[in-house]
């Protein structure tokens, strides 16, 4: 019984999402690398080889940047002046803070960044 338990312990997902083979920019300033980014609970928890890691959801990003931004060709602003409160379409996934805020589309709910102004951008 205990054999069978810590076998099902180890094939248990490590991860909600792994997202694999991608060149990794995280914005340090450090150069460009092939990586692959595990996220976990919306949270990134590992940023290097994953190969033999298990993950509910894997995302072949093979040829792609792993970075904040998006596909100027599919993205979309909804947004007018009668209704300015609208999400953009066109993009799947929005990491703040390594926290997941946008996923398929959707807003999760989670807030872990804050808004600037004008005086935090001024040194």
């Amino acid at each position: 019984m205990a054999a069978i338990l810590s076998i099902l312990l180890f094939l248990a997902p490590q991860f909600d999402l792994v997202i694999r083979n991608g060149t990794v920019v995280d914005g340090s300033g450090g150069k460009a690398r092939r990586a692959d980014v595990g996220i976990k609970d919306g949270r990134i928890v590992r940023i290097g080889s994953l190969k033999r890691a298990y993950a509910r959801e894997v995302i072949d990003a093979s040829g792609l940047i792993i970075a904040p931004g998006f596909d100027r060709n599919t993205v979309a602003d909804r947004a007018t002046y009668a209704a300015p409160h609208q999400f953009p379409v066109g993009i799947p996934y929005v990491i703040v803070n390594g926290v997941v805020v946008v996923r398929d589309g959707k807003h999760t709910g989670a807030r872990p960044g804050h808004a600037l102004s004008s005086r935090t951008l001024q040194p």
